[in-house]
C-alpha cells in the first residue's frame, strides 16, 4: 500500500522565501513523475496560488464552512501538482465547531493514497495551528536566513515543538545566502545553538542563494525553474529535492492523511 510522504515547510518569521521554496519544490517532484498535493496553511491569508499564476475562487474555507466537496475547491496548478488553497479572509481554525471539523476531516480524507508527497506551506510563527501542522507530518523543514530576527524565531519554533510536542527532528534550510559556503556556516551557527539548548536532531538540507538578477527581475517570487534559466538558485532547489526524495524518513501515519487532519483540527 502506498502512504503519502507529509512535509511541512515553515519559519519563525515571515519574508524568508518559504513560499518560493515549496513552489519550486513541488515543481521539481513533478517534473520527477510524482504527485504532489500542496496546501496552503496559512488559512484566511493564502496566496500560494498566486506563484503558479493560477486563479480561485474557493478555498479550504468553502469546505470548512459550507457545503463544498474538496474536489471543488481543489486547483490544478501545473501537471502533477495539485493545490488546496487556503483562502483570504480572517479566520481562527483552531475555533471550528466539531461539524466543521468533521467537515474538513471527511473531505481530505480519501486524498491519502492519490499522491506520493504531500507539502504544507505553514504560516510563520507559533501559533496552535501552525504547531499542529508541524507536529503531525512526516519531516519538518524550517527556513532560516542570517537575519537575527529569523534566526531567534526559527529557534523559539522548534523549542515549543519539541517541548510541548514532541518533534525531535528537523530538517533546516539556509534562504538568501551569499554561497554555499555562507549557508553551511549559517546552519553550523544554529546548530551549535539548538544543540547546546535542546535536545532535537537537525540536519542540513541545504541552502539557496540570493541573486540581484533574480531580484531584479521580480523571479524570486515566482517559479524560477520554469523560467529556464542558468542559476545556482535553481540548482540549489534541485539538491535540496533531491535530498527530500532521497530521505528515509519513516511516515509516521500508517493511516495515512486522515491522522494528520484529524490531529490538525483537533479529533485525534
Amino acid at each position: 500500500m502506498q502512504f503519502t510522504k507529509s512535509i511541512s515547510i515553515s519559519s519563525g518569521k515571515g519574508g524568508v522565501g518559504k513560499s518560493t521554496l515549496i513552489s519550486n519544490i513541488a515543481q521539481y517532484l513533478s517534473l520527477k513523475g510524482k504527485r504532489v498535493l500542496l496546501f496552503d496553511g496559512d488559512v484566511g491569508m493564502g496566496n500560494l496560488h498566486i506563484l503558479f499564476g493560477a486563479h480561485t475562487d474557493k478555498s479550504i474555507l468553502n469546505v470548512i464552512k459550507e457545503d463544498y466537496s474538496i474536489e471543488e475547491i481543489l486547483t490544478p496548478v501545473m501537471p502533477g501538482v495539485d493545490l488546496i488553497p487556503g483562502g483570504s479572509g480572517l479566520v481562527d481554525i483552531n475555533n471550528l465547531n466539531p461539524y466543521e471539523r468533521r467537515n474538513l476531516l471527511d473531505a481530505i480524507d480519501h486524498l491519502a493514497q492519490k499522491y506520493d508527497y504531500l507539502l504544507v506551506d505553514t504560516a510563520p510563527g507559533i501559533a496552535e495551528h501552525v504547531l499542529y501542522l508541524n507536529a503531525a507530518v512526516d519531516q519538518t523543514i524550517i527556513v532560516i536566513t542570517s537575519d537575527p530576527s529569523s534566526f531567534a524565531d526559527a529557534y523559539a519554533l522548534i523549542k515549543i515543538l519539541s517541548l510541548y510536542h514532541k518533534v525531535k527532528k528537523f530538517s533546516i534550510v539556509c534562504n538568501f545566502t551569499k554561497d554555499t559556503t555562507e549557508g553551511l556556516l549559517l546552519f553550523k551557527r544554529f546548530s551549535e545553538v539548538v544543540h547546546r539548548f535542546l535536545n532535537v536532531g537537525i540536519d542540513y538540507l541545504g541552502s539557496v542563494p540570493f541573486e540581484n538578477a533574480l531580484r531584479k527581475n521580480g523571479l524570486h517570487r515566482r517559479l524560477i525553474m520554469k523560467e529556464r534559466l542558468s542559476s545556482s538558485v535553481i540548482d540549489s532547489i534541485q539538491d535540496i529535492s533531491v535530498r527530500i526524495i532521497d530521505e528515509r524518513t519513516e511516515i509516521k501515519h500508517s493511516k495515512g492523511l486522515q491522522l494528520l487532519w484529524s490531529q490538525v483540527v483537533g479529533l485525534a
